[in-house]
Protein backbone atom coordinates (compact mmCIF):
# COMPACT_ATOMS: atom_id res chain seq x y z
CA UNK A 1 0.00 0.00 0.00
CA UNK A 2 1.34 3.15 -0.97
CA UNK A 3 1.67 6.65 1.25
CA UNK A 4 0.34 9.36 -0.45
CA UNK A 5 2.44 13.04 1.19
CA UNK A 6 0.12 15.72 0.34
CA UNK A 7 2.54 19.25 0.21
CA UNK A 8 0.92 22.46 1.30
CA UNK A 9 2.96 24.59 -1.47
CA UNK A 10 2.27 28.34 -0.78
CA UNK A 11 3.51 29.57 -4.22
CA UNK A 12 3.08 33.45 -2.94
CA UNK A 13 5.03 32.82 0.14
CA UNK A 14 7.84 31.89 -1.86
CA UNK A 15 7.65 34.48 -4.35
CA UNK A 16 7.69 37.15 -1.15
CA UNK A 17 10.34 35.32 -0.10
CA UNK A 18 12.39 35.46 -3.45
CA UNK A 19 11.53 39.18 -3.87
CA UNK A 20 13.18 39.73 -0.26
CA UNK A 21 16.39 38.20 -1.01
CA UNK A 22 16.40 40.22 -4.35
CA UNK A 23 15.68 43.15 -2.56
CA UNK A 24 18.86 42.24 0.33
CA UNK A 25 21.25 41.37 -2.82
CA UNK A 26 20.61 45.41 -4.53
CA UNK A 27 20.83 46.93 -0.58
CA UNK A 28 23.97 45.14 -0.01
CA UNK A 29 25.42 45.93 -3.78
CA UNK A 30 24.77 49.97 -2.81
CA UNK A 31 26.11 50.02 0.32
CA UNK A 32 29.23 49.09 2.40
CA UNK A 33 28.29 47.26 5.64
CA UNK A 34 25.12 46.20 6.99
CA UNK A 35 24.01 44.83 9.90
CA UNK A 36 21.37 42.23 10.19
CA UNK A 37 19.20 44.87 12.16
CA UNK A 38 19.20 47.64 9.80
CA UNK A 39 18.43 44.87 6.81
CA UNK A 40 15.52 43.50 8.77
CA UNK A 41 13.87 46.99 9.16
CA UNK A 42 14.75 47.47 5.15
CA UNK A 43 13.28 44.68 4.57
CA UNK A 44 10.35 44.29 7.24
CA UNK A 45 11.08 41.03 7.92
CA UNK A 46 12.42 38.69 10.77
CA UNK A 47 16.01 39.41 11.45
CA UNK A 48 16.52 35.57 11.30
CA UNK A 49 15.59 35.35 8.31
CA UNK A 50 18.79 37.19 6.93
CA UNK A 51 20.82 34.57 7.81
CA UNK A 52 18.36 32.66 5.82
CA UNK A 53 18.30 34.49 3.10
CA UNK A 54 21.86 34.68 3.02
CA UNK A 55 22.13 30.96 2.72
CA UNK A 56 19.95 31.13 -0.45
CA UNK A 57 21.88 34.28 -2.35
CA UNK A 58 24.93 31.74 -2.02
CA UNK A 59 23.42 29.23 -2.92
CA UNK A 60 22.41 30.68 -5.93
CA UNK A 61 26.18 31.54 -6.49
CA UNK A 62 26.72 35.17 -4.69
CA UNK A 63 29.55 35.44 -1.99
CA UNK A 64 28.11 37.16 1.15
CA UNK A 65 30.71 38.38 3.32
CA UNK A 66 30.31 38.94 7.09
CA UNK A 67 32.48 41.03 9.49
CA UNK A 68 32.05 40.66 13.23
CA UNK A 69 31.84 42.96 15.70
CA UNK A 70 30.05 46.18 16.74
CA UNK A 71 30.20 47.72 14.11
CA UNK A 72 30.01 44.57 11.62
CA UNK A 73 27.51 43.34 8.76
CA UNK A 74 27.10 41.99 5.82
CA UNK A 75 28.33 42.94 2.29
CA UNK A 76 29.11 41.89 -0.67
CA UNK A 77 32.36 40.88 -2.68
CA UNK A 78 32.93 43.48 -5.49
CA UNK A 79 33.36 40.79 -7.89
CA UNK A 80 29.67 39.85 -7.98
CA UNK A 81 27.90 41.67 -11.16
CA UNK A 82 24.29 42.36 -10.77
CA UNK A 83 21.56 43.41 -13.42
CA UNK A 84 20.28 46.75 -12.95
CA UNK A 85 16.55 46.44 -13.70
CA UNK A 86 14.88 48.85 -16.31
CA UNK A 87 13.62 51.58 -14.01
CA UNK A 88 9.47 52.50 -14.30
CA UNK A 89 8.32 55.59 -16.13
CA UNK A 90 7.28 56.49 -12.61
CA UNK A 91 10.73 55.97 -10.86
CA UNK A 92 11.98 58.00 -14.04
CA UNK A 93 9.32 60.99 -13.25
CA UNK A 94 11.01 61.25 -9.59
CA UNK A 95 14.12 61.45 -11.05
CA UNK A 96 13.46 64.09 -13.32
CA UNK A 97 11.60 65.69 -10.58
CA UNK A 98 14.78 65.59 -8.09
CA UNK A 99 16.76 66.86 -10.87
CA UNK A 100 14.62 69.98 -11.88
CA UNK A 101 14.63 70.54 -7.58
CA UNK A 102 18.31 70.67 -7.62
CA UNK A 103 19.06 72.33 -10.59
CA UNK A 104 16.39 75.47 -9.43
CA UNK A 105 18.79 75.75 -5.90
CA UNK A 106 22.37 76.89 -7.34
CA UNK A 107 24.05 76.59 -3.67
CA UNK A 108 24.01 72.92 -4.22
CA UNK A 109 27.90 72.69 -4.86
CA UNK A 110 27.59 69.56 -6.48
CA UNK A 111 25.03 70.57 -9.11
CA UNK A 112 27.36 69.12 -11.63
CA UNK A 113 28.35 66.08 -10.05
CA UNK A 114 25.06 65.00 -9.36
CA UNK A 115 23.90 65.91 -13.29
CA UNK A 116 26.37 63.46 -13.80
CA UNK A 117 24.97 60.78 -11.43
CA UNK A 118 21.94 60.98 -12.73
CA UNK A 119 22.54 60.68 -16.00
CA UNK A 120 24.38 57.47 -15.60
CA UNK A 121 21.32 56.20 -13.02
CA UNK A 122 19.21 57.01 -15.67
CA UNK A 123 20.61 55.35 -18.62
CA UNK A 124 21.69 52.29 -16.50
CA UNK A 125 17.94 51.26 -15.52
CA UNK A 126 16.41 52.48 -18.73
CA UNK A 127 15.91 50.99 -21.94
CA UNK A 128 13.73 54.20 -22.96
CA UNK A 129 14.68 56.49 -25.66
CA UNK A 130 15.34 60.16 -25.29
CA UNK A 131 11.93 60.85 -26.46
CA UNK A 132 10.62 58.37 -24.55
CA UNK A 133 11.97 59.92 -21.24
CA UNK A 134 9.14 61.20 -19.19
CA UNK A 135 8.84 64.56 -19.64
CA UNK A 136 10.26 67.07 -16.66
CA UNK A 137 7.94 68.66 -14.39
CA UNK A 138 7.82 72.30 -13.99
CA UNK A 139 5.81 72.24 -10.64
CA UNK A 140 8.18 70.39 -9.25
CA UNK A 141 7.59 71.84 -5.33
CA UNK A 142 5.49 74.87 -5.55
CA UNK A 143 3.21 74.32 -3.16
CA UNK A 144 6.05 73.24 -0.71
CA UNK A 145 7.92 76.88 0.18
CA UNK A 146 6.26 78.26 2.59
CA UNK A 147 8.66 81.07 2.37
CA UNK A 148 6.28 82.37 -0.27
CA UNK A 149 3.55 84.61 0.38
CA UNK A 150 -0.04 82.72 -1.51
CA UNK A 151 0.52 85.56 -4.64
CA UNK A 152 3.88 84.91 -4.61
CA UNK A 153 3.36 81.50 -5.17
CA UNK A 154 0.59 81.73 -7.62
CA UNK A 155 3.14 83.97 -9.71
CA UNK A 156 6.02 81.54 -9.59
CA UNK A 157 3.31 78.57 -11.01
CA UNK A 158 2.63 80.91 -13.83
CA UNK A 159 6.40 81.51 -14.61
CA UNK A 160 6.75 77.57 -14.54
CA UNK A 161 3.86 77.31 -16.94
CA UNK A 162 5.24 79.86 -19.26
CA UNK A 163 8.46 78.03 -19.25
CA UNK A 164 6.96 74.90 -20.00
CA UNK A 165 4.99 76.44 -22.96
CA UNK A 166 7.62 78.96 -24.04
CA UNK A 167 5.06 81.61 -24.05
CA UNK A 168 6.81 84.83 -23.22
CA UNK A 169 5.03 86.86 -19.88
CA UNK A 170 4.44 90.48 -18.95
CA UNK A 171 5.45 91.83 -15.86
CA UNK A 172 4.34 94.64 -13.92
CA UNK A 173 7.66 95.13 -11.71
CA UNK A 174 9.17 98.00 -9.48
CA UNK A 175 12.86 98.09 -10.54
CA UNK A 176 15.32 99.83 -7.84
CA UNK A 177 15.59 102.98 -7.16
CA UNK A 178 12.29 103.58 -9.00
CA UNK A 179 8.70 104.92 -7.70
CA UNK A 180 6.48 103.07 -10.18
CA UNK A 181 6.11 99.78 -11.63
CA UNK A 182 7.31 99.16 -15.16
CA UNK A 183 5.43 96.91 -17.40
CA UNK A 184 8.29 94.40 -18.80
CA UNK A 185 7.98 91.65 -21.60
CA UNK A 186 10.15 88.74 -20.96
CA UNK A 187 11.00 85.30 -21.96
CA UNK A 188 11.40 82.96 -18.84
CA UNK A 189 14.19 80.57 -19.18
CA UNK A 190 15.10 79.48 -15.73
CA UNK A 191 13.72 79.78 -11.85
CA UNK A 192 16.48 79.56 -9.40
CA UNK A 193 16.35 79.27 -5.20
CA UNK A 194 19.22 81.78 -3.87
CA UNK A 195 19.48 81.61 0.00
CA UNK A 196 15.72 81.34 0.61
CA UNK A 197 14.66 83.65 -2.26
CA UNK A 198 13.21 82.95 -5.91
CA UNK A 199 14.36 84.78 -9.10
CA UNK A 200 13.40 84.65 -12.39
CA UNK A 201 16.24 84.55 -15.55
CA UNK A 202 15.10 85.29 -18.32
CA UNK A 203 15.31 87.44 -21.60
CA UNK A 204 14.15 91.39 -21.14
CA UNK A 205 12.95 92.82 -24.41
CA UNK A 206 13.09 95.92 -22.72
CA UNK A 207 16.98 96.18 -21.72
CA UNK A 208 18.17 93.41 -24.69
CA UNK A 209 19.53 91.44 -22.41
CA UNK A 210 19.45 88.19 -19.78
CA UNK A 211 17.69 89.88 -16.52
CA UNK A 212 16.88 88.50 -12.77
CA UNK A 213 13.54 89.32 -11.39
CA UNK A 214 12.61 88.43 -7.77
CA UNK A 215 9.49 87.07 -6.46
CA UNK A 216 8.64 89.45 -4.35
CA UNK A 217 4.70 90.79 -3.17
CA UNK A 218 7.14 94.65 -2.75
CA UNK A 219 8.69 94.02 -6.39
CA UNK A 220 6.59 91.92 -8.49
CA UNK A 221 3.24 92.96 -8.27
CA UNK A 222 1.58 91.18 -11.65
CA UNK A 223 2.48 88.74 -14.28
CA UNK A 224 0.54 87.77 -17.36
CA UNK A 225 1.22 84.65 -19.24
CA UNK A 226 1.04 86.46 -22.97
CA UNK A 227 0.13 84.60 -26.36
CA UNK A 228 3.88 85.67 -27.67
CA UNK A 229 6.04 82.16 -28.13
CA UNK A 230 9.96 82.58 -28.37
CA UNK A 231 12.30 80.26 -29.01
CA UNK A 232 15.34 79.33 -26.39
CA UNK A 233 19.11 80.51 -26.46
CA UNK A 234 20.91 77.37 -26.83
CA UNK A 235 23.74 78.45 -24.99
CA UNK A 236 21.99 79.97 -22.64
CA UNK A 237 23.41 78.48 -18.93
CA UNK A 238 21.97 80.30 -16.03
CA UNK A 239 25.24 79.35 -13.90
CA UNK A 240 26.83 82.06 -16.22
CA UNK A 241 24.56 84.38 -14.05
CA UNK A 242 25.40 83.01 -10.44
CA UNK A 243 28.07 84.94 -8.73
CA UNK A 244 30.85 84.17 -6.16
CA UNK A 245 29.11 86.52 -3.11
CA UNK A 246 26.14 87.56 -4.41
CA UNK A 247 22.76 86.12 -6.05
CA UNK A 248 23.65 87.07 -9.18
CA UNK A 249 27.27 88.44 -11.12
CA UNK A 250 28.60 91.78 -10.65
CA UNK A 251 32.18 92.83 -11.57
CA UNK A 252 35.02 90.75 -9.93
CA UNK A 253 37.09 93.03 -8.26
CA UNK A 254 40.34 92.27 -6.64
CA UNK A 255 40.87 93.24 -2.82
CA UNK A 256 43.79 92.95 -0.52
CA UNK A 257 43.80 93.61 3.45
CA UNK A 258 45.76 93.76 6.19
CA UNK A 259 44.70 91.70 9.42
CA UNK A 260 46.16 91.72 12.77
CA UNK A 261 48.15 88.15 13.18
CA UNK A 262 45.85 87.11 15.92
CA UNK A 263 43.39 87.05 13.91
CA UNK A 264 44.19 85.64 10.68
CA UNK A 265 43.11 81.82 11.32
CA UNK A 266 39.44 83.42 11.30
CA UNK A 267 40.37 85.69 8.76
CA UNK A 268 41.54 82.45 6.60
CA UNK A 269 38.21 80.64 7.82
CA UNK A 270 35.73 82.87 7.20
CA UNK A 271 37.27 84.25 3.77
CA UNK A 272 37.84 80.50 2.29
CA UNK A 273 36.67 79.70 -1.57
CA UNK A 274 37.35 83.48 -2.83
CA UNK A 275 40.74 82.92 -4.22
CA UNK A 276 41.96 84.00 -1.35
CA UNK A 277 46.32 84.31 -0.84
CA UNK A 278 48.02 85.60 1.68
CA UNK A 279 51.35 87.50 0.83
CA UNK A 280 54.45 88.68 2.82
CA UNK A 281 53.79 90.36 6.12
CA UNK A 282 53.81 94.46 6.05
CA UNK A 283 53.88 96.62 9.41
CA UNK A 284 53.66 93.96 11.83
CA UNK A 285 50.06 92.24 9.99
CA UNK A 286 49.39 89.58 7.71
CA UNK A 287 48.46 90.94 4.16
CA UNK A 288 45.86 88.84 2.11
CA UNK A 289 44.56 89.30 -1.15
CA UNK A 290 41.02 87.51 -2.33
CA UNK A 291 38.63 88.35 -5.24
CA UNK A 292 34.78 89.06 -4.81
CA UNK A 293 32.08 90.63 -7.38
CA UNK A 294 29.97 92.34 -4.04
CA UNK A 295 32.01 95.00 -2.24
CA UNK A 296 28.84 95.22 0.27
CA UNK A 297 28.52 91.20 1.02
CA UNK A 298 33.04 92.47 1.61
CA UNK A 299 31.70 95.07 3.62
CA UNK A 300 29.44 92.86 6.07
CA UNK A 301 32.23 90.82 6.71
CA UNK A 302 34.81 92.73 7.19
CA UNK A 303 32.83 94.92 9.97
CA UNK A 304 32.34 92.20 11.53
CA UNK A 305 36.32 92.04 12.33
CA UNK A 306 36.42 95.59 13.25
CA UNK A 307 39.61 97.32 14.37
CA UNK A 308 41.05 93.62 13.20
CA UNK A 309 41.19 93.98 9.34
CA UNK A 310 42.31 97.07 7.55
CA UNK A 311 41.13 97.39 3.50
CA UNK A 312 43.77 98.93 1.48
CA UNK A 313 42.37 97.96 -2.02
CA UNK A 314 40.68 99.24 -4.39
CA UNK A 315 41.24 102.37 -3.15
CA UNK A 316 37.64 103.73 -3.95
CA UNK A 317 36.32 100.50 -1.78
CA UNK A 318 38.17 101.58 1.04
CA UNK A 319 36.87 105.52 0.86
CA UNK A 320 33.55 104.31 0.32
CA UNK A 321 33.97 101.66 3.22
CA UNK A 322 35.33 104.68 5.67
CA UNK A 323 32.45 107.16 4.53
CA UNK A 324 29.65 104.29 5.33
CA UNK A 325 31.35 103.84 8.91
CA UNK A 326 31.57 107.84 9.24
CA UNK A 327 28.17 107.89 8.55
CA UNK A 328 26.95 104.97 10.92
CA UNK A 329 28.94 107.02 13.97
CA UNK A 330 26.57 110.18 13.01
CA UNK A 331 23.66 108.27 13.35
CA UNK A 332 25.07 107.74 17.28
CA UNK A 333 26.11 111.70 17.91
CA UNK A 334 29.91 110.60 16.44
CA UNK A 335 31.41 112.88 14.08
CA UNK A 336 34.13 111.54 12.18
CA UNK A 337 36.09 112.85 9.64
CA UNK A 338 36.50 110.77 6.70
CA UNK A 339 39.39 112.31 5.00
CA UNK A 340 41.16 112.32 7.92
Amino acid sequence: MGIVVILNFDRRGVMNRAALCIKMLKILKSRDIVSTAELAELLKTNPRNIREFRKELEAAGYHIEEKRGRYGGYYLDDRDLIQIPKLTKEQLQVLAHARQFIKAHAEFAEGDQFEEIMDDVAAAGSSYSNREMPEIGYSFSVDRHSGLTDHEREMLSQVLASMKSSYSVELSYMKRGVNEPASILVDPYHVVNIEDNWYMIGWSHSAKAFRNFRFSDERMLDIKLTQRRFTKDPNFNFKNFIGIDSAFKGKLNLYEVEVNPDHARLFREDFKGRELSQKENRNGKCVFSFTADNQYQVYQLLFRFGDAVELILPVEFRDEYIKRIASIAKVYGISLDPDD
